[in-house]
């Protein structure tokens, strides 16, 4: 990347992240005071009750720590909460006397109010209503006073427990309003509260800001207020609308904190970091150690005094926004991905990056550990050869299942995998996404430290007990297993995937037949049309069959077709039949024709039967008595018996009145036993010209 290109580039992206800066800051205006945040609780406000436990920093204890003789001891100084709420136990006051209780004023059980009586109320006697004074019974005044100090100690111990139970009852309902909108809230200390007179806007809000973690334990009831992992921070957001003020010292300060990292409970060294930083905002900024720094004036003040509130969670794109403008002006280098966005295009890409398209779609080095489609596997492809890879679609079209897919592809090659999001319900998504081998191994950095931690603890007891199962020789021995396996799915996954485009192919391919060409439709035109023609060929015919027919057959059947047919059919069978053979046809004197024995083709030589034949002289005709059974299984001129295998084949394969070869047809002898025959001419069996040959 040339010079040239690196200025232009700088200076797009620079216009176009203060165009983002200016954005957010009209949707998301900074809050200049406290009192405009939505929820605020002052520290020094929380009630003195062994049921409100404030914790600590490491560094120092902060005042007020020390516990009274009957309170719960304080916590140490390296305690790991902020705050700790527990339900406090409510008393009722002691109950007053009889004869003083209906002089009593409404809210004499509240221990935030004085007990009062009534100076006079009326009272029913016999002749009517009388108006009657308190104190014109010394009784009633008498038992007033002793009532009246139990009830003010009641009070006196009472009203810190009720302070409490507020203060019980706030975070509960902030708990659940915190629980419902995580992903847009967020509780947050501040300290180091600075009151400033501006033209722009009186400014009074803390600059140190530290997150809290907010959790409730129902068994006790609870609630614990605890650091988050984010480091604290600086209110920067705040010094960029004062144009008077120097944003890079602001930016040293910023680096100061994240390196020290000040506490906002700490009392020694924060002091000293917000006394530096006041004075960086204006050569008469002050200090003040304690308290809030009373009144408005034109310099800016910065005192101590923490306090609780809960903020929307938008503070981090100007922090983001800021460190990428800051990160622009020191870079010497630019990442393509942002200048696709101004404009700039990258060079074309070299061999290896044209051929990743050309590539099969399953590839040996990418290792998905779910089941993936070829754009999965490009993605996959890209991330190797790409910056970056954005991949768009709308909800429900597996965007999330790719991710958490490619989360097992990265993590085979040995790489860390941070998955960022605006959400933590895509967060949890992604990571139920993952396959439960690696989903142990996965820790979520959500609203809620207490979740990840916990995850964390599951991922480092997991790894332990996997590696306490097995050694490193048996896994390389089972991961070369597993690639050798693999291998050969991938190899026989690639021979099936020839054959299917192989057989696509076929469709489209030419149909060759001793050296012509036809494409497919018309070799189906030419089929059809032709079928009356070709359809006496039998099929479809198995590939490779050896053909049912010698050559020396073959060559005798078609040296039928020459024998002339002028001659009858009756000529033919007198010429070639002879007295051993054939009898003499005629009658004989009983009237009846003579009975011929013949020989019905059977397995064994032995087995013979005997049917009518008659025997007759030339003009002889059988009867419709002494008909026999055509070669179709019907009745007819046709005689189906046959004296030799010979006969047999040749009966079935020649036909007189056509020159191709006979359609094959099952039919039936006498003896009811199957045999193949070609089909009725209406020609006898007996007049055939080759009836006197013997096998």
């Amino acid at each position: 990347m040339d010079s040239e290109t690196i200025r232009i580039g700088r200076d797009r992206l620079v216009r176009v992240f203060r165009y983002l800066e200016a954005l957010n800051e009209h949707r998301n205006p900074v809050k200049r005071h406290i009192g405009e945040q939505l929820w605020t609780l002052w520290l020094r406000e929380l009630p003195d009750h062994p049921s409100v436990r404030r914790g600590s920093s490491p560094a120092a204890e902060p005042p007020g720590l020390a516990a009274r003789d009957d309170e719960v001891p304080a916590e140490r100084p390296d305690s790991d909460f902020i705050l700790k709420i527990s339900r406090p136990r409510l008393t009722s006051p002691p109950a007053p006397p009889a004869l003083i209780e209906p002089w009593l004023e409404a809210g004499w059980e509240n221990p935030f109010k004085e007990v009062s009586t009534l100076e006079s109320r009326n009272e029913t006697a016999a002749g009517g209503s009388v108006r009657v004074r308190f104190t014109s019974d010394p009784k009633r005044v008498a038992a007033l006073d002793p009532w009246k100090a139990r009830r003010n100690q009641w009070a006196n111990e009472e009203r810190p427990a009720r302070a409490a139970m507020k203060i019980f009852e706030d975070f509960y309902e902030l708990y659940g309003r915190v629980e419902r909108e995580a992903e847009r809230v967020e509780i947050v200390l501040g300290d180091g509260i600075l009151t400033w007179r501006r033209p722009e806007g009186t400014v009074r809000h803390p600059v140190l800001l530290q997150r809290l973690q907010l959790s409730f334990s129902p068994s006790i009831p609870e609630f614990t207020l605890t650091e988050t992992e984010h480091p604290v921070e600086l209110y920067s957001a705040l010094f960029q609308s004062m144009p008077d003020v120097d944003g890079r010292a602001i930016g040293r300060c910023r680096d100061e904190l994240e390196q020290e990292g000040y506490s906002p409970l700490d009392d020694g060294s924060t002091s000293a970091f917000l006394q530096r930083l006041v004075v960086q905002l204006s050569p008469r900024g002050e200090f003040v150690e304690t308290g809030v720094p009373e009144g408005e004036t034109d310099n800016p003040r910065v005192g101590r005094e923490p306090v609780l509130f809960l903020r929307p969670r938008t503070l981090g794109f100007a922090a983001a926004i800021e460190a990428v403008l800051e990160d622009l002006r020191n870079r010497n280098d630019l990442p393509w991905s942002l200048l696709n966005i101004v404009g700039l295009e990258p060079p074309p890409a070299d061999v290896e990056g044209r051929e990743v398209a050309s590539q099969p779609a399953e590839d040996a080095e990418i290792l998905l550990t779910k089941p993936a489609n070829p754009e999965q596997i490009r993605i996959a492809r890209r991330i190797e050869h790409s910056g970056g890879v954005l991949v768009q679609g709308p909800p429900g079209t597996g965007k999330t299942y790719t991710i958490g897919n490619l989360i097992g592809h990265l993590l085979s090659e040995g790489k860390s995998v941070l998955v960022t999001s605006h959400t933590t319900k895509a967060l949890r998504m992604v990571r139920s996404q993952i396959v439960p081998e690696l989903r142990s191994l996965s820790v979520s950095l959500l609203e809620n430290d207490l979740d990840s931690r916990m995850q964390l603890e599951s991922a480092v007891s997991t790894i332990a007990d996997r590696l306490s199962r097995t050694d490193a020789k048996s896994l390389e021995l089972e991961a070369d297993r597993l690639a050798q396996e693999r291998a050969g799915l991938l190899a026989r996954l690639a021979e099936l995937r020839q054959q299917l485009a192989d057989a696509r192919a076929d469709e489209y391919r030419d149909v060759v037949v001793g050296g012509r060409a036809w494409s497919p439709s018309e070799a189906a035109r030419k089929t059809a049309r032709e079928s009356e023609v070709h359809g006496w060929i039998p099929g479809p015919v198995p590939s490779g069959i050896d053909l049912p027919l010698s050559g020396g057959e073959l060559a005798e059947l078609y040296a039928t077709n020459r024998i002339s047919r002028s001659r009858s059919m009756k000529e033919r069978v007198l010429n070639m039949a002879t007295a051993s053979s054939v009898p003499i046809f005629g009658r004989a004197a009983t009237g009846r024709s003579p009975q011929i024995p013949c020989r019905k083709p059977q397995a064994s030589s032995s087995s013979q039967s005997t049917c009518s034949r008659p025997a007759t002289d030339g003009n002889w005709r059988p009867s419709t008595r002494e008909r026999m059974v055509a070669p179709t299984g019907r009745p007819g001129k046709n005689c189906s018996h046959s004296s030799s295998k010979s006969i047999s084949r040749r009966r079935a394969l020649k036909r007189s009145s056509y020159s191709t070869p006979p359609r094959w047809q099952t039919s039936r002898t006498l003896s009811g036993t199957s045999r193949r025959q070609p089909r009725s001419t209406g020609i006898c069996a007996a007049e055939a010209p080759w009836a006197s040959l013997t096998s």
